[in-house]
């Protein structure tokens, strides 16, 4: 049977065309934002199996009543060696919610203006370090420098020099 070249052709961009549509598998990513990003995440999507590194250069700052950075899934790593800020009620800079085996480090700054506003998430997980040896300030009711709760066999552990320290408005930690 002889299929001539303009039809073989059509099959073939057809063809292409479907396997392009078609859901693929997620697959964990090294993700590192060194530069200024207005995008939670610098645009990236954290869901299970990442890294994501803000670099010395890298900067977070989202729309107003977005995270900075989030982990969702688990076996995620979240390392700021940059600057993250968020401006909003709610709004956490770095947070970690319902992913287990993940791991928050601030080595850089962290700034948050807003009630209920957190430098530092951790909720609902299990074996999720949260660690601190940069700056943490935040600005408004009820916002923490870092706040833990609700999770199981996650240290918390706060580096940060003297000056920092008191920079940030205070570590809450309820299991």
């Amino acid at each position: 049977m002889h299929i001539d070249l303009s039809r073989r052709l059509l099959l073939s961009i057809s063809a292409g065309a479907l396997a392009a549509a078609m859901p693929h598998p997620a697959q964990a990513g090294d993700f590192v934002v060194d530069f200024p990003s207005a995008e939670t995440n610098g645009g990236f999507v954290i869901d299970g199996g990442d890294t994501l590194t803000i670099g010395p250069d890298g900067s977070i700052a989202p729309a107003a009543g977005e995270p900075g950075a989030t982990s969702q899934g688990g076996n995620n790593v979240i390392v700021n060696l940059g600057s993250v800020s968020t401006l909003a009620d709610y709004a956490n800079a770095v947070e970690n919610i319902e992913s287990d085996d993940s791991v928050v480090t601030n080595e850089g700054s962290v700034f948050t203006q807003g009630d209920h506003a957190d430098g530092l998430y951790s909720e609902g997980s299990t074996n999720a370090p949260v660690s601190n040896g940069g700056s943490i300030r935040t600005l408004g009711e009820n916002s923490h420098g870092i706040y833990v709760r609700e999770t199981e066999n996650s240290d918390v552990t706060n580096r940060a020099s003297r000056r920092t320290a008191s920079s940030a408005r205070k570590a809450r930690i309820r299991r």
